[in-house]
């Protein structure tokens, strides 16, 4: 069931999987249980047929309640999707803690809304945190492919240790290979003065039809081969048509990363015009 409150001209949409969160000044609220009992028990239609609903009044609130269709499936644990042990964690110069690593989706369907969870523990192993991310590549991750993630804890106080939940993720079975988009001309170097990286190069539609959307993602490698870093230009994503090619440019300077030795780009690509 969907709840949509209207105030000074906003509309906020939840979900009934929690009680509702009091707003200071706004006693309404109080009122929300004996609301829901009586929309579930004596329901109106609404307008032209459509989705059954009711409507209160109250003040400058207009309390909405609407059923929903047939609810989407929540991502979960998929066997063979995983978080690789080549995981990493620094802190920047604001006590920030990152954690990096890769996601790999070993099972045998294209997977989507790839989430990863971390527990963050003290020195006893109790939980004083708690992070999600998804992964940086939100397009459909293929069998056998792996992209990286990022999350940040600020000032976190006593981390000692992190632990991941299972990866959770939709199963999308089998669909077509995402276009052929090329990496072509690119460098990364080390900059011994900031201790930043940069990563530069251009990207070529080579697809055979316009695509939307498209940017890099960049995997940063020790020579023992943990990843070191993760990023991408998602804000200055870009349309592409078929054999056209557009440059990007990407500085990673969250830590001094003289230990990189290598990268890896991968191409988002979310959308394509036919």
């Amino acid at each position: 069931m969907l709840y949509t409150k209207k105030f000074a001209g906003m509309f906020l949409l939840w979900t009934f999987v929690s009680p509702p969160v009091a707003m200071a000044g706004k006693n309404v609220l109080t009122f929300w249980p004996a609301i829901l009992a009586a929309a579930i028990s004596d329901p109106l239609p609404g307008p032209d047929s459509g989705p059954t609903g009711l409507v209160f009044s109250m003040g400058s609130y207009s309390d909405v309640i609407l059923t929903a269709g047939t609810p989407s499936p929540a991502p979960a644990p998929i066997e063979g999707v995983q978080v690789l042990l080549n995981h990493s964690s620094y802190s920047d110069s604001l006590n920030n803690l990152h954690v990096v690593g890769e996601v790999l989706n070993n099972s045998s369907s294209t997977i989507s809304s790839v989430g990863i969870s971390v527990n963050f523990l003290d020195s006893s192993g109790t939980l004083v945190g708690y992070s999600f991310t998804s992964v940086k590549m939100d397009q459909k991750l293929p069998p056998g492919e792996q992209t990286c993630f990022k999350t940040t804890v600020r000032n976190p106080g006593n981390v000692d240790s992190y632990i991941f939940e299972p990866v959770t993720a939709l199963s999308e079975g089998d669909i077509p290979a995402i276009p052929l988009l090329t990496v072509t001309e690119d460098s990364g170097s080390y900059d011994n003065m900031s201790g930043s990286y940069s990563i530069s190069g251009t990207i070529r539609n080579d697809s055979g039809r316009p695509v939307e959307y498209v940017y890099p993602i960049a995997t940063l490698y020790t020579e023992e081969g943990l990843v070191a870093g993760c990023n991408d230009t998602s804000e200055y994503a870009t349309p592409l048509d078929d054999g056209q090619s557009s440059s990007f440019a990407m500085t990673l300077s969250e830590r001094d990363f003289v230990d990189v030795t290598s990268y890896r780009l991968q191409v988002v690509m979310n959308s394509m015009k036919y």
